[in-house]
């Protein structure tokens, strides 16, 4: 079922009214602490969204699979308001990616879907779009330099949801154990939030669990299960009690990995376990794949960060803007902490 079939068939105008007014209810609970109003000078030049066709231009890696999640969620909002949705694949590659911002510019883009793969590279891009009086909703990855010609942030918080990580191995562990953390890209703007919130709740809460290594997964199954091989091969599975993977094809590179080591999945404790060892891997990132390693007992827990919350804001956003209607600057999602106890309670989308 796609997003667009989710709506009743009312006619448009009242869908848009009806759906623009639901969405706002509970983006205003969630959003308490940042209830500024984007207000851009250039904002009196957007083309209103009732203009034909509207483009909005997306640029991200699709080899990362939440990525490429929110490329198929964000074209199906697209198409429920009528608008052209393009998506460009930069490959992981920071200068493809500037380059095809600069490319949207010029060929007069409607509107941008910002995810920046390094936090600061894409400014000049950024700065060329705001002139052209193209509006901007930046996603995921928050931009760290010029924010001031960004119309609206719709993003999960890393900060909160590595604390929360923290909290689930913690939980997992009863605090006490040898913890390895694989990370996605080191430039990625995501990563030290997930990073530090991760390592400050240990230190606060759990000082008995010890961090004996750190990896690079790249956001990439095939580099990280590589990366837990070399450290299964360096530590022994015996002296590993916890892995904190920082999205869900990090978390899968771990759990095959473990298995190629012999460890197999209990549902019992929510860990792998085989020849003497026992060991919990958590995640972020909520997806259904994430959903069934957690009902299998390969995954202790994740964190959600929906990528239906963040394509639903974004095209709803873009919309807003071009209809000069008042947006907030910042649209948080929680970081919620998902384990068996209250898997089926969530419906992952994708």
């Amino acid at each position: 079922m796609t997003l667009a079939h989710t709506r009743q068939n009312l006619p448009r105008t009242a869908r848009r009214r009806m759906l623009a007014m639901l969405a706002t209810l509970p983006l205003v609970c969630l959003t308490i602490p940042s209830l500024s109003v984007a207000t851009p000078a250039s904002a009196s030049t957007f083309v209103p969204a009732a203009a034909s066709p509207v483009r909005i231009c997306y640029t991200t890696n699709l080899g990362d699979p939440y990525s490429s999640a929110l490329a198929k969620l964000m074209k199906q909002e697209s198409a429920y308001y009528g608008f052209q949705f393009n998506t460009f694949d930069i490959h992981n590659d920071i200068p493809t990616q500037l380059a095809d911002l600069e490319n949207c510019v010029t060929q007069h883009y409607s509107a941008i879907v910002l995810q920046p793969y390094d936090p600061t590279a894409l400014c000049p891009a950024v700065e060329l779009a705001y002139k052209a009086h193209i509006p901007m909703v930046n996603i995921a990855n928050p931009l760290s330099k010029c924010t001031q010609y960004v119309q609206s942030f719709v993003t999960d918080n890393g900060y909160a949801e590595g604390t929360t990580s923290g909290m689930l191995m913690t939980q997992a562990l009863h605090g006490k154990g040898h913890v390895i953390m694989i990370q996605g890209l080191l430039n990625n703007p995501i990563v030290p939030g997930r990073t530090n919130g991760f390592l400050d709740y240990l230190k606060a809460h759990a000082p008995g669990l010890k961090m004996i290594a750190t990896g690079e997964g790249q956001w990439n199954t095939a580099v990280t299960e590589s990366v837990m091989n070399a450290y299964l091969t360096r530590f022994g599975a015996s002296d590993i009690q916890g892995v904190y993977a920082m999205d869900s094809g990090t978390a899968l590179g771990v759990i095959e990995s473990l298995k190629t080591h012999g460890l197999t999945p209990n549902a019992a404790c929510g860990c792998m376990t085989g020849s003497g060892a026992k060991i919990f891997v958590t995640s972020i990132n909520g997806s259904n794949q994430e959903g069934a390693e957690i009902r299998a007992g390969e995954l202790y827990g994740t964190v959600l960060n929906s990528a239906v919350f963040v394509a639903r804001n974004a095209i709803q956003r873009i919309r807003d803007i071009l209809d000069h209607v008042p947006v907030l600057r910042n649209y948080v999602m929680p970081a919620t902490g998902i384990t068996l106890a209250n898997v089926n309670e969530f419906n992952f989308y994708w």
